[in-house]
Parts: C-alpha cells; sequence; structure tokens
C-alpha cells in the first residue's frame, strides 16, 4: 500500500513540477528583513492565499516586531487520523534592497538560493543537514558552492567531522 501511495505522490509532483518551480521561486523573491514586520505581510497573504485555494482553515496571529504567525489546517481533515505538522518560518537575514546581488540558481532541476554565503561574506568549513542526505543534494551543493558536504547519519563522515572540528577549535576530539 505504501508503494502504491508514493508512486501517486511521485507522480503528483512530476505534474505539478513546473508549477512548484514557479511557485518557489516567487517565494525567494520576496525581500523579509527579519524585524521588518511589514516586509513579511505580502508573503504571509501568498501563503494565505495558497491555503485557502487548498480549502484551510486559516489563523493569522500579528506580531510588532516579526511578521507574526500564519497557521493553517485543512478544513475536511478526518478526525482521529495522524496530522502533519510543518513549522516554518518566512524571514530573511539580510537588508532590503540586497536580494539582486543574490541569485536563484537551477541545477538537474534542482533550486538553490546562493545568497547566505554572500550575505555573510562567510565560507563554512562544511554544509551539513537536509541537503546532505541525498546523492542528489550532496552533488549540488559541490557544484554550486563548491564547499565539503558530510552526511551525519552516515558513520564514514565522523572522522572527518572530528578532524575539521579539531583543527577548527584546537581540541582534540579523539580520544573521547
Amino acid at each position: 500500500m505504501a508503494t502504491d501511495i508514493t508512486s501517486k505522490v511521485l507522480e503528483y509532483l512530476k505534474i505539478k513540477h513546473e508549477e512548484q518551480v514557479a511557485f518557489l521561486k516567487r517565494l525567494v523573491s520576496f525581500e523579509l528583513p527579519s524585524h521588518d514586520a511589514e516586509s513579511q505581510k505580502d508573503m504571509l497573504q501568498l501563503l494565505a492565499m495558497t491555503f485557502e485555494k487548498l480549502d484551510s482553515f486559516l489563523l493569522y496571529l500579528p506580531s510588532k516586531q516579526a511578521g507574526g504567525y500564519l497557521y493553517a489546517q485543512p478544513k475536511n481533515r478526518q478526525r482521529n487520523k495522524p496530522l502533519q505538522l510543518l513549522v516554518g518560518h518566512c524571514d530573511t537575514v539580510w537588508k532590503k534592497d540586497t536580494l539582486e546581488e543574490m541569485r536563484i540558481v537551477a541545477l538537474d532541476g534542482k533550486l538553490a538560493l546562493n545568497g547566505l554565503m554572500k550575505s555573510f561574506d562567510l565560507v563554512p568549513d562544511f554544509v551539513t543537514g537536509i541537503a546532505s542526505n541525498t546523492l542528489a543534494g550532496i552533488e549540488m551543493v559541490k557544484k554550486l558552492c563548491g564547499l565539503k558536504v558530510l552526511d551525519l547519519i552516515d558513520a564514514s563522515t565522523t572522522d572527518g567531522l572530528k578532524r575539521i572540528l579539531t583543527i577548527k577549535t584546537g581540541l582534540s576530539l579523539y580520544n573521547l
């Protein structure tokens, strides 16, 4: 049964691919400084309209310091069935009018926003997280950013992580 559901989800995603890419590009085109609550209203309105189209109950809780909170729940959800909670934020850390310096890159159908390194003028020693858990993600980070990728779920990367942390902190992590 799980394979049947998986196949249906995959087919749906293939059909909606272009629409999803366009929507994602629209989302990342907003400039949303963290401490500018007003700048975040357009993004939250777009998300609210999108959830309304999906027949969701919406609740918006404003905030004076940030953009506020948007809660969406399917109106016709089945009670006593598992429910998934998605939590995220839509503010960015960079100032207004800096988005033109950043770029959205598509590589083999994968999207990445390469603005974080540019915004802070920082180059991390390695990348980990969701991008490092798939071969496609690892390849994308290497090609776009030229950075080392560590999948911390994979035990074979532990030695590399210890080596980097030892060099950067001066603490030996090998005798632990």
